[in-house]
Formats: structure tokens, sequence, C-alpha cells
């Protein structure tokens, strides 16, 4: 499901800004801020 591909984006944003962009992977850089 497309909807829950979006929630792990969304919450693999909010952990990256969680971790002050520590630990970044490759969607996370490419995620508009």
């Amino acid at each position: 499901m497309e909807v829950s591909i979006l929630n792990q984006f969304k919450m693999n944003k909010e952990n990256a800004r969680r971790k002050n962009e520590i630990n970044l992977s490759p969607f996370t850089v490419r995620l508009p801020r």
C-alpha cells in the first residue's frame, strides 16, 4: 500500500529530525524540508 510507504517516509523524516539528521538515508535526503 502506498499509504504505508508514505507513513514510513514521514516517520523516517521525523526520526531524522530527532536525531539531528546524524543518520541520513538516501530517502530522507531526497525529501524536501
